[in-house]
């Protein structure tokens, strides 16, 4: 049985799909280490359910995927492209704008226009005839407004537009294991778009080092369909408030460190020399200002301090609050 193979997809009683999954198990790769008492001790499941999950480690011989080495002049200057966001601080940060193939994370506090430069991107991708997947993660998005948006510029578009609402960890997990086969499929230059994509990876049942562990899965998921099946990200996510000392370093009210609003959700997923990282400190519903934190050339903490005012105008496409 392959190794790649999706928890998901086991014959298995749904709370112990649940309860793999929140241990950080996704692949049957993943329990290749395992053993019936490890997870006996890890799930609170029975000695007969632990040696029934073992057993579908049985090996069956696969061939062997491999990369392309090279890719096509076309592919090339495609992948060179800027799609305005129009945001035009956002552009400058960019470069101007988000150039297919990479992957752009907004942050930013509740009513700040992140999900409107997200509806923005999906209509400007629209024009270029994307296949666009919509993953929406707190029902922030008004699907029928954005479906008149485009249908306004680009009415052919409309048959390209996928949208889920996709809120539980499991669901959220599922998909992207799924992902590289669902553009496989398709065969088209993609825009996938994550709304609110900390909230599911947050829960109270999930421990620091599971959540780690599921961040690694998805960046080397991130990383090979940006590179080699032409896919384009946008995703959005809280903030959360951090206690940072003078120097930088974390600590509390007795070291003399200030609260800070940080991106909920750390940087553990992005792939290096693929991922945008950005925050809007907004001071009216579509105006404020936008921070580069890192850009696939200036990882965490090493980018240049750049911020840029930004002002929006704002269309129904997006929930007022979230």
């Amino acid at each position: 049985m392959s190794s790649s193979r999706s928890i998901f997809s086991l014959s298995l009683p749904k709370d112990v799909i649940s309860s793999l999954t929140v241990a950080g198990y996704v692949t049957l790769a993943d329990l290749s280490t395992a053993t019936v008492d490890g997870l006996v001790r890890e799930l609170d499941v029975s000695k007969e359910t632990a040696e029934k999950i073992l057993g579908f480690l049985v090996p069956t011989p696969s061939a062997p995927r491999t990369m392309p080495m090279t890719q096509s002049v076309a592919t090339l200057a495609q992948q060179s492209k800027r799609v305005s966001t129009l945001c035009p601080g956002l552009d400058t940060i960019l470069g101007g704008g988000l150039q297919q193939g990479q992957i752009l994370e907004i942050s930013g506090p509740p009513g700040s226009p992140k999900e409107l430069i997200a509806a923005n991107l999906i209509v400007q991708f629209a024009q270029l005839d994307y296949r666009t997947i919509v993953i929406d993660s707190q029902n922030v998005v008004n699907v029928g407004a954005l479906r008149r948006s485009i249908s306004g510029i680009a009415p052919e578009a409309l048959r390209c537009l996928h949208y889920q609402s996709l809120i539980s960890l499991p669901e959220v997990l599922l998909f992207f294991e799924q992902l590289p086969q669902l553009l496989d499929a398709s065969n088209k230059d993609t825009l996938l778009v994550v709304t609110s994509i900390s909230t599911p990876f947050y829960g109270p049942d999930l421990s620091p080092s599971h959540r780690t562990t599921l961040f690694q899965k998805l960046k080397q998921i991130l990383a090979k369909v940006t590179m080699t099946q032409r896919l384009t990200v946008v995703a959005t996510s809280q903030l959360a408030n951090k206690m940072v000392n003078p120097d930088g370093s974390s600590g509390t009210y007795d070291t003399g460190a200030h609260g800070t609003l940080v991106p909920q959700i750390a940087s553990h997923y992005l792939p290096s020399g693929k991922a945008w990282r950005v925050i809007l400190a907004p001071d009216g519903p579509a105006s404020g200002f936008i921070k580069l934190l890192s850009s696939p050339t200036q990882p965490p903490g090493n980018a240049s301090v750049i911020t840029e005012p930004y002002s929006l105008e704002t269309v129904p496409c997006v929930a007022a609050s979230e």
